[in-house]
């Protein structure tokens, strides 16, 4: 267990910096890059995640270590143009650079799909039922410390007229960590593969849709695991709009991490004792929350002339929305494994998490098509598009809530006992 905490709070500080730490907007917008490419840039951070559904007879054939270590290795070389892309975009344009960007990043998610398709298996042959609750808030809340404490270093040096060399530097740092992962990796055990008896994606997705228990739960995840995603550099965009700095964006995600770490040890400590129908509701009503306020948020910057106090309700917003969502991450997490029997881990453990990301990959680009199709950025009033998004984000966290009660949480876990499952 401790291999594999010191592996993830090496290496997740780069996916997650890009997506979640909005990195990548950020980055991508040095080069001028709207709400269209916005969406396209994030979206390909999900969406290559795809490629993950042809992991599970690979590694019945080779098992689960080799993989990860295989794909890490590849995902960190198709990487490094990521770095040099101000030096593409002084030489070419800033649309081939935005172009060199997406595709890069494309490929880092598609060699990273080895990695995403056996991590959690991997875990699944270790790590007891127990303390799958405990387990996934130590992992989460230590690798998100990380990524806080190394986005802090980075913020306190972006400023608006700072070259775009910082970003380099902290990518090039980033990209150094993930390649320490490689090594702590290699040490954690597995156990041989127990065959499932099914071979190819369409049989093996036949399987699981014939388990209506599970299917039923997948569906579910892809709403609920990508609710506060979808929105996420909506997020961005708008708050720029209303007058933040790049750095009171990266102050403002910090924020968000800093919750979210809260909220794993929090949650963590509760999940394996309370159940899992409470914790959803928890996390749902705070997501409500969280996107709810942004009409306020934007009532105060456009409609009272007060952007100060906007912004600082902002962080406010984005703490709320974090803490909630790392309830149902949890939850999510934690579901997932007590519903997968071991023979059947390699496809489970893999399709499920690959379709939540990839839900939020579609949905990330299909609302950076239609605010830039709209031309959402060119709206002056505190009632527009973006707080309409905001809106309506609310209020499908509210209506998640009323699905919980009847999903399947397993039989052996004390969710099942509370419901009667």
């Amino acid at each position: 267990m401790t291999f594999a905490i010191l592996g993830q709070v090496c290496g997740v500080p780069l996916f997650y910096s890009l997506r979640a730490g909005q990195l990548a907007t950020l980055y991508a917008q040095k080069f001028g890059a709207g709400d269209f490419m916005v969406g396209v840039v994030n979206g390909t951070l999900m969406l290559g995640l795809l490629a993950s559904v042809l992991m599970p007879d690979i590694v019945e054939r080779f098992n689960k270590r080799r993989v990860m270590l295989i794909s890490l290795a590849a995902s960190l070389v198709v990487f490094v143009p990521v770095i040099f892309i101000p030096w593409i975009a002084a030489v070419t344009s800033n649309r081939t650079a935005l172009l060199v960007l997406a595709a890069s990043l494309l490929g880092h998610v598609l060699m990273l799909a080895g990695q995403r398709g056996t991590w959690f298996p991997l875990l699944h042959d270790f790590l007891p039922a127990g303390e799958i609750g405990r387990f996934f808030g130590r992992l989460r809340m230590s690798w998100h410390t990380a990524s806080i404490g190394l986005l802090l270093v980075f913020s306190l040096t972006v400023s608006k007229d700072a070259p775009v060399s910082r970003f380099q530097v902290f990518m090039a740092v980033l990209l150094l960590g993930a390649c320490l992962r490689l090594a702590f990796h290699t040490q954690l055990p597995q156990k041989p593969v127990a065959p499932s008896g099914t071979r190819g994606f369409r049989a093996r997705m036949g399987q699981m849709m014939r388990d209506r228990a599970f299917a039923r739960f997948t569906f579910f995840s892809m709403a609920a695991g990508s609710l506060t995603l979808w929105m996420a550099p909506t997020v961005v965009v708008y708050a720029k709009l209303l007058g933040a700095s790049d750095r009171l964006v990266m102050l403002a995600m910090m924020t968000q991490m800093a919750a979210r770490t809260a909220g794993f040890a929090v949650w963590g400590r509760i999940a394996d004792r309370e159940g899992l129908p409470k914790l959803y509701r928890r996390g749902f009503c705070l997501i409500a929350a969280g996107f709810a306020a942004w009409l306020p948020i934007s009532y105060l910057a456009r409609g009272q002339g007060r952007p100060g106090a906007a912004l600082a309700c902002m962080f406010v917003s984005l703490a709320v929305l974090a803490f909630g969502d790392s309830a149902v991450n949890l939850s999510i997490t934690k579901q997932s494994f007590h519903l997968t029997p071991r023979e059947r881990a390699p496809s489970y453990l893999t399709f499920q998490p690959v379709f939540m990301y990839a839900s939020t990959g579609l949905g990330v680009m299909v609302l950076g098509a239609v605010f830039g199709g709209i031309r959402a950025a060119e709206t002056g009033s505190w009632l527009n598009p973006y707080v309409i998004g905001f809106a309506l984000a609310a209020l499908l966290a509210l209506a998640l809530t009323a699905a919980v009660r009847r999903l399947p949480y397993g039989p052996d876990s004390p969710s099942a006992r509370r419901c009667g499952s």
